[in-house]
């Protein structure tokens, strides 16, 4: 008798990703391919950490209550 395989737990909703499409310049794209090159980091880290910059930085003031 064959076994179901253990299929994946569903994320919750809270730990699921949002997808998010941009064009960067080409110049900044390719520092950014560079420089995970150079130091393994994934593109998208770079990414999600900019953005997290933004919102925490940069546009904190417009963004209180």
């Amino acid at each position: 008798m064959a076994t179901k395989p253990n299929s994946k737990k569903r994320l919750k909703t809270a730990d699921r990703k949002a997808v998010l499409s941009f064009y960067p310049e080409k110049s900044a794209y390719e520092t950014l391919k560079r420089l995970s090159k150079k130091t393994r980091v994934p593109q998208q880290a770079y990414l999600r950490e900019g953005l997290d910059w933004i919102i925490k930085e940069k546009y904190a003031k417009e963004l209180r209550p």
